[in-house]
Parts: C-alpha cells; structure tokens; sequence
C-alpha cells in the first residue's frame, strides 16, 4: 500500500503537471506511451498463458517502467524535487529492465561479482534458444519491443 502510494506521489496524473502550452507537444508521446502500454499489456496477456513466472517476472519490470515513462525533457525543465525523482526512477528502471542488466544485476546478486563474464548472458540466451524456452520468445518479441519504446518516450525531443 505504500508502494503505491509513493508511485502515485511520484507519477499521479499525467494531466495534472503538464500546462496547456504543453499539451501538443504531450499528444505525441502520450499516444507513443498508450501504444507502450497496450503491447505491454498483450504481450504479458499471451505469455501468461504459456510461462506464467516469465511474464510475472517482466510485468515487474516493465509495468513501472512503462506507466512512470515521460520525456526526460520535461522533468528537467520543471525543475521540481517531484521531477526530479521521476527522472532518477525512469533512469533505474530503463537501466534495470535491460535483459543484459537484469541478468548481471540477478547474477551479482545470486552469486556475486567476482563471477561475471560477458559472455554469460549470450550463453544464457543460446541455451534457451536451444530449449525452445518460451523466455527466448518473451525477450524477442515483448520485452525488447517494449523497452525501446519506452527509451522512445524518455529521450522523445518534446
């Protein structure tokens, strides 16, 4: 309950921050993060139904992720500490929702960092490609899409 109390502090309502001057600049990345939305939405929808603890895992990355994307240019210019916080929460997240980043930060995590190799994460995705993992497809064809369209939102040049 907390959590969601702060993301509405952090977020609240895209309309309640943005002046007039500014909504037709917004129309373009507001229909760019609908978009971002909906995929998210199918994509999760549909691989909830063939590997329930993958799409779990990407709806914890990707939900925020997308719900929270603005165009860094206009929290830079507003100048507020609410501002502020949403660019450094967008930052982690895009970093953080990374396939490559996620699996080094799990690894670190997991098994420390005195075990990393850059070649894991290719290992990784060569033997669930070898499987037919349902995750290979997940990665390819939700989570990717998805997180370039959110990068989109974020430097969008509003």
């Amino acid at each position: 309950m907390l959590g969601l109390l702060i993301l509405y502090l952090i977020a609240g309502s895209p309309s309640t921050h943005v002046s007039i001057s500014q909504h037709e600049e917004k129309g373009e990345w507001a229909i760019l993060k609908s978009v971002t939305i909906s995929a998210v939405f199918i994509g999760l929808l549909l691989m909830s139904v063939v590997n329930f603890a993958t799409a779990e895992i990407g709806a914890l990355l990707l939900v925020p992720m997308c719900l929270m994307a603005q165009p860094l240019k206009l929290d830079m210019k507003a100048g507020k500490f609410r501002s502020f916080f949403r660019v450094i929460c967008n930052m982690v997240l895009g970093f953080v929702a990374f396939p490559p980043a996620a699996y080094f930060v799990a690894k670190t995590l997991f098994e420390g960092s005195d075990s990393i190799n850059m070649g894991d994460f290719w290992n990784w995705m060569e033997s669930l490609w070898a499987w037919n993992s349902a995750t290979y497809i997940y990665i390819g064809m939700v989570h990717l899409p998805c997180w370039a369209l959110c990068l989109h939102i974020l430097l969008h040049s509003c």
